[in-house]
């Protein structure tokens, strides 16, 4: 069962403000944000795919962190 749209805008919204706090004050540097963000994506393919197995569902699982980070930005080029 999926994200109503008001609950993805609110999702985006905080996942916004969380990036916008952890480049200004919590990470330092690039290669810290970027090692967070491909950790990240790892536990969300590996979830991901437990899940599909449990309740035989069919995840869109994305391949790459560009492509994740992609599907978080999208939302928002839309909305403009």
């Amino acid at each position: 069962m999926g994200l109503s749209k008001s609950e993805q805008l609110r999702r985006n919204k905080l996942l916004k403000e969380d990036f916008k706090k952890a480049l200004e004050n919590e990470y330092p540097t690039k290669i810290e944000m970027a090692t967070a963000l491909v950790e990240s994506h790892k536990l969300l393919v590996h979830y991901a795919k437990l899940l599909n197995e449990y309740d035989g569902g069919k995840r869109n699982i994305p391949a790459t962190v560009k492509e994740w980070i992609g599907r978080c930005v999208e939302p928002e080029k839309r909305r403009g």
